[in-house]
């Protein structure tokens, strides 16, 4: 469970700070904001990178489909399917998956808020342009509002010609950096609703733990 629990940690939401929006910021974040509401459906590949100054970088991909309040995600030998009031993890390791009732927890982030974590709980601030393999990305700064965060502070690289959000990283206040890269991204594609539920037909031998 490490690897997703670092991905869930990039997508908690309690936070801290007494900055101020900017016009800029809060414009590029609206239109964002309005693109990713428009869709019916997101399917995306995305790479999850932790660094640090003690360690040389580790780096994992991952695929997440969403729809609605349901989603699928796939990280290393981690698989965790929510149809929005049940929700299924499973490892292929330990050929287990355990079954418990969905319910968001508080300030956190589920997987199905991976586009849209910056529309509240944040201080905005823009800080210009950078330049990423040959593309240019808007910078913004999100600065969390309360101070219980084990991050400082959060930036969001967002493309300017389709407004999608191409990178999220995370400061850690312990030194590391936890980086989220979105690779590809297909919209309103057809997923079938039988997706975000498990399939005990395909995985033949896996034990379920009921734990509702």
């Amino acid at each position: 469970m490490k690897k997703l629990s670092l991905l869930f940690l990039m997508f908690t939401l309690i936070f801290s700070s007494n900055a101020q929006s900017d016009a800029t910021s809060k414009s590029i974040l609206k239109k964002t904001s309005k693109v990713y509401k428009s869709m019916k459906t997101i399917e995306a590949k995305f790479s999850l990178i932790t660094m640090s100054a003690q360690r040389k970088p580790i780096v994992n991909s991952g695929n997440l489909w969403l729809k609605g309040t349901s989603f699928k995600l796939e990280l290393g030998d981690q698989e965790i399917i929510c149809d929005g009031k049940s929700i299924w993890t499973y490892s292929s390791t330990t050929e287990e998956v355990t079954l418990e009732s969905y319910s968001k927890r508080t300030n956190q982030m589920s997987p199905e808020e991976m586009f849209s974590f910056y529309e509240n709980g944040f201080k905005s601030l823009y800080e210009g342009k950078r330049t990423d393999g040959g593309a240019t990305y808007e910078l913004i700064k999100l600065v969390p509002k309360k101070n219980r965060a084990k991050y400082s502070f959060i930036n969001v690289e967002i493309n300017p010609t389709n407004n999608y959000i191409h990178k999220v990283i995370q400061h850690m206040k312990n030194g590391m950096d936890i980086v989220i890269e979105i690779n590809e991204l297909k919209k309103n594609s057809a997923v079938s609703s039988n997706m975000f539920k498990w399939d005990s037909v395909t995985h033949p031998g896996v034990e379920l733990v009921d734990l509702r």
